[in-house]
């Protein structure tokens, strides 16, 4: 399933910034939003933040990449 179409979550980013790096693939598990986040993003120069259900993708100059989400929301499933 891909992420971006849990019902419960928004996610705004340019897609230019977006579209010039690969599909990745996240190992089938239990895990939050910001452990994905944080996979898929590794070694990119692209950053996030999480408020709430809204999640703000955007180019990053800095690392590691920030996450003020209140809690940790768990996803269960295979991400493609």
């Amino acid at each position: 399933i891909n992420i971006e179409k849990q019902p419960s979550f928004l996610f705004v980013f340019p897609s230019d910034l977006v579209d010039q790096y690969d599909d990745v693939s996240v190992p089938k598990g239990r895990r939050s939003v910001r452990d994905v986040l944080q996979f898929v993003m590794n070694g990119s120069r692209l950053g996030y933040l999480q408020s709430g259900e809204t999640v703000s993708i955007f180019e990053s100059r800095k690392k590691p990449i920030k996450d003020n989400a209140d809690e940790e929301t768990k996803i269960e499933n295979t991400f493609i």
